[in-house]
């Protein structure tokens, strides 16, 4: 068993769908229904910003383990620990062996 397969957490994920609005036009979104699966959750910032009143920003770093239900799409969003992320930028498929091929991806909390 390889040590990527080990998640240490759980999340829900809301994978992206495709809707149409009012006036007919598709647009992806978030789905509302989501599933859980385990995955390896690691942070990588976190930046308070004074502008208008403070922003803050939390970064990180989320490997699936076990999902099947193909890359997530720029409007997806992830639950973890009661807070909604949303992915940032395109997933990193590293494509090694059978046994060390995995995703990563970036997602942010603001």
């Amino acid at each position: 068993m390889s040590l990527l397969n080990r998640g240490t957490d759980t999340v829900t994920v809301y994978p992206e769908v495709v809707s149409k609005d009012a006036d007919g036009n598709t647009r992806p979104k978030a789905s509302a229904q989501g599933t859980e699966c385990r995955a390896v959750v690691q942070p990588m910032t976190s930046t308070e910003k004074q502008d208008v009143g403070f922003n803050s920003v939390e970064t990180l770093r989320l490997r699936l383990v076990g999902w099947r239900g193909g890359l997530l799409g720029a409007q997806s969003q992830i639950e973890w620990q009661g807070r909604r992320y949303s992915v940032a930028g395109e997933a990193r498929q590293h494509r090694g062996s059978r046994r060390t091929a995995h995703t990563v991806y970036t997602v942010t909390r603001s």
